[in-house]
């Protein structure tokens, strides 16, 4: 399987130029190979802030398509990888993992609401 991060940029291309063929697609590509199991886009936490300014459609919009190519993925953060990196050299049966479950987001409105996992 196959990685794909996608930046602000990206995934505000793949949401705001959907009439455009590239954009369009692209985007069915990476649909595509999604659901194929061949290729995964994690969500990126940091893209979700970025998309604050928004309009609550296209945040909408956004937050649906990274979720369907997320796969419910999201990156871990820099601090949690080095902590969990760090432990597995003193446990040997830890194998460290960059991604994590619960890369949903509310964007329903203006403000920035990430759940936690529990």
């Amino acid at each position: 399987m196959k990685v794909v991060g996608l930046d602000q940029n990206a995934i505000s291309g793949l949401v705001r130029r959907a009439g455009n063929p590239f954009w369009c697609d692209l985007r069915e590509a990476l649909i595509t190979g999604v659901e194929d199991g061949k290729l995964l886009c994690p969500l990126r936490k940091k893209t979700v802030a970025e998309t604050i300014p928004c309009t609550r459609d296209i945040r909408l919009q956004i937050r649906d398509l990274q979720m369907r190519l997320s796969a419910g993925f999201s990156f871990k953060t820099f601090g949690t990888i080095e902590d969990e990196e760090t432990l597995a050299l003193v446990k040997s049966s830890l194998r460290p993992f960059p991604y994590e479950r619960g890369g949903r987001h509310s964007v329903e409105d203006d403000c920035l609401r990430i759940p936690t996992p529990r």
